[in-house]
């Protein structure tokens, strides 16, 4: 193995020394005490065969099979083949190989072909023997050989693309890739092998970002809700690649430039000669500018208990599941993200006033929740949202606005008719769950350039901006161009603008202020009216 890495060109050496990087130093430390562990057993088993082996007679021994052989058992055992040393030798010698291999973690790296190999050797127990030079020359050979091993695993996903679609590249990983057969679409079931694929190219993904990789049924969850929506993109693994499934059963891969040149930096080195030298290297083309509102990924512990829960309506229209979980800190991040998708604990029962499972699926497969300090996201107390309504005389003769939706504390006051604007689309997934129709998915500054375009304005325009950095200021501005002749904005606002014109030419008033009404921020408020004078 390590002749083949010594074979690769210069320019893919550039490929294996990124690789390597990937890797942490490998503590050999363990190799002594398993050895220690070996000899001890080891010695065991050689006195024992030799103290029967001596005994005059194993007339003795027979009676003691015999009598305590298992009444299903099959087959005569005498002492003579019991005590055959030679193949218990061999046992422990597979034994111990197979604790060694799962103490480097690197049954997780290899392609399946050689793991499968490793594993029928041990299953048959043809291992070498499990001394300390062997056992030493082979680990540090196995450990050296870490970006070969995750370069064939590249090299599996690449050769599993589907040839007939030109957006699969010839020559190498491209930003969209299509595999097909991944739902059979008579049936409507996944297949076992091409989630495989999936879940690889996550695992390889996992180790760009610094995670842990996926477990491998979250392949098969991740198909099974992007086919509920067909056609639609779901983000994974905090934008590092996104999926979407047709009905025929195709599935479309993205994944983001910073990944791909990695994956055909890593193909090149064993294909030198295939992969063009523009596509494994940084893309110089400006992206598109994305801000991320995110606050980090979720572990992948987290995620898996959170894939599992599944919730169902009782007889009060409640939708609940129980939390099992019993580890601390898994416990306290499951418990953070069900608070801020809007659900209710009470000892180990969870539950939602609408139906989060969809919400919940996006979470687990997309390893991300909004960030309250990122979005400015903090849900309006019911009773402030009712005082907001009250002093904002909804008018039923046109139509109603709310900028920032959040989880509808304000829109489920609002006619039922109401465009809701919400930058989170997780935020978005939680106002339909509730059965809200008109949600767009949006920042409302986009929203007011896009609308500005039409005809459409808004008589009743109620509102709680995002306060930071006088942010309130520009989603002021733009309810106001978006403002019908004769039409209301009812805004919450910190307490801090009292006395000041905030929109000249509309006729304002202030209401309050209210205190202490956002919990962990200190911020004391005031809802203002801006009317239109016609």
């Amino acid at each position: 193995m390590l002749n083949q890495l010594a074979t690769i060109s210069h320019e893919s050496s550039e490929a294996l020394s990124l690789v390597e990087e990937m890797f942490p130093p490998t503590d050999y430390d363990f190799i002594e005490v398993l050895i220690s562990e070996y000899e001890t057993l080891k010695h065991q088993m050689l006195s024992l065969a030799n103290f029967v082996k001596k005994m005059d007679s194993q007339a003795a021994i027979s009676h003691f099979i015999e009598a305590n052989r298992d009444e299903y058992a099959r087959g005569i055992f005498s002492p003579e083949r019991l005590f055959n040393l030679p193949p218990a030798l061999k046992s422990l010698d597979a034994k111990f190989w197979q604790s060694a291999m799962n103490k480097t973690g690197i049954y997780d790296l290899m392609p399946e072909s050689r793991r499968e190999g490793w594993r029928k050797s041990i299953d048959d127990r043809q291992t070498p023997e499990f001394t300390e030079q062997i056992v030493r020359m082979t680990i540090e050979d196995l450990m050296a050989s870490r970006p070969l091993f995750l370069a064939e695993r590249v090299d599996y996903l690449f050769k599993n693309l589907s040839r007939n679609h030109k957006t699969n590249k010839a020559f190498g990983f491209s930003a969209r890739m299509i595999l097909e057969y991944v739902v059979d679409p008579k049936w409507g079931t996944t297949s076992y092998t091409r989630c495989g694929i999936i879940h690889d190219l996550r695992s390889v993904i996992s180790m760009f970002i610094g995670r842990e990789p996926p477990t491998y049924g979250m392949a098969d969850v991740l198909v099974s809700t992007a086919r509920k929506s067909t056609g639609e993109w779901f983000d994974v693994d905090g934008g590092a690649m996104r999926i979407r499934v047709y009905k025929k059963g195709t599935a479309h891969i993205e994944i983001h430039p910073d990944i791909a040149w990695r994956l055909n930096a890593i193909l090149a080195m064993l294909h030198p000669n295939l992969i063009p030298s523009e596509l494994r290297t940084p893309t110089k083309r400006k992206l598109k500018k994305t801000h991320n509102l995110f606050s980090h990924l979720i572990p992948t512990a987290v995620l898996d208990e959170l894939a599992k829960l599944r919730f169902i309506q009782n007889r009060e229209g409640m939708y609940f599941d129980i939390l099992r979980i019993e580890g601390k800190s898994i416990r306290q991040s499951l418990e953070d993200i069900i608070i801020q998708l809007g659900g209710t604990l009470t000892n180990n029962t969870v539950s939602f006033s609408f139906n989060p499972n969809d919400a919940i699926n996006e979470v687990a497969l997309s390893g991300l929740i909004p960030s309250y300090r990122s979005y400015q996201f903090y849900p309006t107390p019911a009773d402030l949202a009712a005082e907001c309504v009250r002093i904002a005389e909804i008018d039923p003769s046109g139509k109603t606005l709310e900028p920032s939706a959040g989880h509808g504390a304000l829109a489920q006051l609002l006619p039922d008719d109401a465009d809701l604007v919400e930058i989170s689309e997780l935020h978005c997934l939680v106002l339909k769950s509730k059965g809200f129709k008109n949600v767009l998915a949006m920042d409302f500054l986009e929203f007011e350039k896009k609308t500005l375009s039409t005809s459409v304005r808004y008589r009743n325009i109620v509102m709680n901006p995002p306060f930071s950095e006088g942010r309130y200021m520009s989603h002021l501005q733009a309810a106001a161009s978006l403002l019908a002749p004769g039409g209301r904005i009812t805004a919450i606002l910190p307490s801090s603008v009292q006395g000041k014109n905030l929109l000249p030419g509309l006729v304002h008033k202030t209401h309050g202020p209210y205190t202490n009404q956002f919990a962990n921020t200190g911020i004391d408020v005031v809802i203002m009216t801006f009317d239109d004078p016609i």
